[in-house]
């Protein structure tokens, strides 16, 4: 592109920008670069090509943008195997309060209502955390016993060579 046209393009790209449409640019071109019909519509085509591919790179960025995020909050949202296991733990010691929901009697005739309560965790909440972090920890998991050799190293398994009758194997 000669720098001429570069210059008169890059500027039809920056109108282009504000929302130009091609008579008003027609106009622009009129007063201010006075080029022939010919030459116009190609700097005009040239531009417009130039601004659809910058259009469709600022679309493919915006998805790669919103697909990170996605993913963030996704990771963000699911707590890591430490995170489990500290607020298990706390339970456990007694630490965190516990939300418990009660039934409170409003009086003679007036129903009760479903109220939230921040309780101390119960022995069987404490015990139940316990439980779960020997789950996470697999301590509940049998243990793996030899039956077969009685911890003697296995011989491998024996190699046969099968030989047809014309000597090919």
């Amino acid at each position: 592109m000669n720098p001429k046209k570069e210059v008169i393009v890059n500027e039809i790209l920056s109108e282009m920008d504000f929302g130009i449409t091609y008579t008003e640019c027609m106009q622009l071109n009129h007063s201010k670069w006075k080029l022939t019909e010919g030459t116009f519509v190609r700097y005009w085509k040239t531009a417009s090509e130039m601004y659809l591919r910058a259009n469709e790179r600022d679309k493919q960025v915006q998805a790669e943008v919103r697909e990170q995020v996605i993913k963030n909050r996704a990771l963000n949202a699911i707590m890591s195997k430490e995170e489990r296991m500290e607020i298990l733990t706390k339970i456990g010691r007694g630490e965190i309060p516990l939300v418990k929901h009660i039934v409170v009697s409003l009086g003679d005739n007036q129903g009760s209502v479903i109220k939230e309560r921040e309780v101390v965790p119960t022995w069987r909440d404490r015990r139940d955390a316990v439980a779960e972090l020997n789950k996470m920890e697999g301590d509940y998991a049998p243990l793996r016993k030899d039956i077969t050799s009685n911890g003697e190293s296995i011989a491998p398994a024996p190699v046969f060579n099968i030989t047809l009758d014309d000597g090919e194997l």
